[in-house]
């Protein structure tokens, strides 16, 4: 029953939090351990006491109790389970009191043995009134706030005092990122085989992983980052070549654009920038027809390189081998823009914008420039004075008034 209601109480202070209310869920969670601690204690006391001690009119418990009981009895139900602990801990983490945090998980390291035997040196035996003892998201969240608060000895030593066993998928990306955030990447690389030989491996951790490796000085690279990429691929249900595609963009941003595009068997530098639009034009299309989000590097990466192939071609005077909606540069880079809104919400639409335009006037597409610059203002979408000052200048290339005296009154100045 107990552990039926810390459970209880857990998932209400976690629904506090999720509305904005965290310190209410801090509160009523303390009001039902005092109950539970009442409803615990031998009832030797008249009623009258129990009136006061419960309201801190007692002078004897009015600076040593909350709410009638003493600290040391709330936290004993505070801290019963791994469910109801870690509920705490987060809430407290929320409204920045790290130190009550770990307060009460060392309170309870501490004080219940068996909590350290099960977490470090001895196999679990269900408890059928504590069924949920394995500490593991208490664990992490200390894992958490000591590296929150840059103790990462520590908390590496936290971590090898937890058998393999009771360490989640979360436990080793915990550490990896802090470690990452070092340069430790030796330390990733033992977190990496002892998450993939637990069973722990995680996208995540894969990718951490990858760039230690592209990072660090070691031989064969590419060779090593294939392997992590086929265990990585592995767990997803994904071929090592799919999942690489699919993540492309990721890989570019941790390991840098010459591994990424080794990776894709990208090995002529002089058709690199040829098979990067020709994958982001994939992911785009894949995006459009799924409804799905895309990254936005990779919209930015149709607006810079659009019109790049053709100018080659015609320079080279080779026939083009890219389909007629890639053969206009202009189209795929205003199409691009559009729909950045609704593929990619997220983004800095300010910077795409910003692209979209550089590159336009670059092509001399100082008309589709205006338009696009006039179906942007219609929805509504604020242009800063970069945006602005480049419009301005297509609009004088066109000699348009009319849109040059629009443009113009968009400006902060004339409002």
């Amino acid at each position: 029953e107990k552990y039926i209601l810390s459970s209880a109480v857990a998932k209400m202070v976690r629904s506090c939090s999720a509305a904005g209310q965290t310190r209410t869920g801090l509160y009523l969670a303390n009001i039902a351990a005092a109950t539970v601690a009442k409803c615990e204690e031998p009832s030797k006391k008249s009623m009258k006491d129990v009136v006061k001690s419960f309201f801190g009119l007692d002078s004897n418990t009015k600076r040593s109790t909350i709410h009638g009981v003493s600290k040391a009895s709330l936290n004993n139900f505070l801290s019963y389970s791994d469910e109801i602990l870690s509920a705490l801990m987060e809430a407290y983490r929320e409204i920045d009191d790290t130190d009550n945090s770990l307060e009460l998980f060392f309170n309870k390291w501490e004080g219940d043995p068996s909590m350290r035997k099960s977490v470090r040196s001895a196999p679990f035996h269900s408890n059928p009134d504590n069924p949920d003892q394995k500490w593991i998201k208490s664990c992490d969240l200390i894992l958490e706030i000591l590296v929150d608060r840059n103790n990462l000895e520590l908390a590496h030593s936290f971590y090898q005092a937890i058998l393999p066993s009771y360490r989640s998928h979360y436990t080793y990306i915990i550490m990896a990122r802090a470690f990452a955030l070092e340069e430790k990447w030796d330390e990733v690389e033992k977190l990496y085989s002892t998450a993939l030989n637990n069973g722990c491996l995680s996208e995540e951790l894969g990718l951490i992983a990858m760039e230690g490796i592209a990072q660090g000085e070691v031989n064969g690279k590419i060779r090593i980052l294939r392997t992590v990429a086929d265990h990585v691929a592995s767990i997803t249900g994904m071929k090592s070549g799919r999942w690489i595609f699919k993540n492309y963009w990721t890989l570019k941003r941790q390991l840098g654009f010459h591994y990424a595009r080794l990776l894709m068997w990208w090995n002529d530098p002089a058709r690199t920038q040829q098979e990067e639009l020709r994958l982001a034009l994939q992911h785009f299309e894949e995006s459009k027809k799924n409804r799905s989000m895309l990254d936005p590097d990779a919209i930015i990466c149709i607006i810079q390189l659009a019109g790049h192939k053709q100018r080659r071609a015609r320079s080279e005077n080779i026939k083009s081998t890219v389909d007629d909606e890639e053969e206009n540069p202009t189209a795929l880079i205003i199409n691009a823009v559009l729909e950045s809104f609704a593929l990619a919400p997220g983004a800095d639409h300010s910077a795409i914008i910003l692209e979209g335009v550089i590159a336009l006037t670059n092509l001399g597409s100082n008309r589709e420039c205006i338009d696009l610059v006039e179906k942007v203002v219609d929805k509504g979408i604020y242009l800063d004075r970069h945006i602005l000052k480049i419009a301005t200048k297509a609009a004088l290339a066109e000699s348009d008034t009319t849109a040059l005296k629009t443009i113009r009154n968009l400006s902060p100045e004339h409002t």
